[in-house]
């Protein structure tokens, strides 16, 4: 079986993709050689590289499913997934973009997270408003990540979530984020901006004033 390489939905054996009403040609699309799906887990994924569509009938991306995938520059998720395990992409060191689908309940677990550990390029990084945490370590080691949009839906950014992303410059605390964990920009060299709702009930938390201690970075209501 082949997928389409535009939305993973499923080629016929015309290569013909229903969803997007397309055909394609014999060498389009990925493989399902290249994807280890085991009960709609995407437990490895053992292609090429590249842009990689990520098939329809997958609804879990699982534990390190790309980990240490280097030849991936982008990926693309469908709506079909709604969890996406610890250390999914982390290592992806070439990857450079990927966009959440708003399908997506949670990236990694309440302990751990690590989903994009050390990957160094990553620069645009699109997150949907159905989750409500950023988990440990997520981001940790994303050196050209400069900006990131957080949802308001988050309620919590876990320990460690943006270590060492060295040249992150500013960020926006959503105002319904309550919980802070420790360490979660430190050390953020270039971190020059950080915003907080004045309405935030964080400015008494003592993960809060630690942050304040960790980082030169101005605090900015909003």
């Amino acid at each position: 079986m082949k997928y389409c390489p535009e939305c993973g939905n499923p080629l016929s054996s015309a290569n013909y993709c229903n969803r997007c009403h397309t055909f394609f040609s014999d060498n389009s699309g990925a493989s399902s050689s290249d994807f280890e799906i085991v009960n709609g887990v995407l437990v490895k994924y053992k292609g090429n590289g590249g842009r990689v569509v990520i098939p329809s009938t997958v609804r879990t991306i699982g534990d390190e499913a790309f980990v240490n995938c280097e030849s991936m520059t982008s990926v693309e998720i469908p709506r079909s997934v709604v969890y996406i395990d610890e250390g999914a992409f982390g290592y992806c060191t070439n990857l450079t973009s990927i966009t959440i689908p708003d399908s997506v309940r949670q990236i990694g677990s309440e302990e751990w997270s690590a989903v994009f550990m050390n990957c160094k390029r990553l620069s645009n990084v699109v997150l949907p408003d159905s989750i409500s945490f950023i988990g440990k370590a997520m981001f940790y080691g994303c050196s050209s990540l400069t900006s990131i949009t957080l949802p308001e839906s988050i309620t919590e950014i876990k320990e460690a979530a943006f270590k060492c992303c060295d040249n992150l410059t500013s960020i926006t605390i959503p105002r319904n984020v309550r919980t802070l964990g420790y360490e979660i920009f430190w050390p953020c060299p270039s971190l020059r901006t950080i915003r907080i709702s004045r309405y935030s009930s964080l400015k008494n938390n003592i993960a809060y004033m630690s942050m304040l201690r960790s980082t030169k970075a101005d605090i900015v209501e909003y």
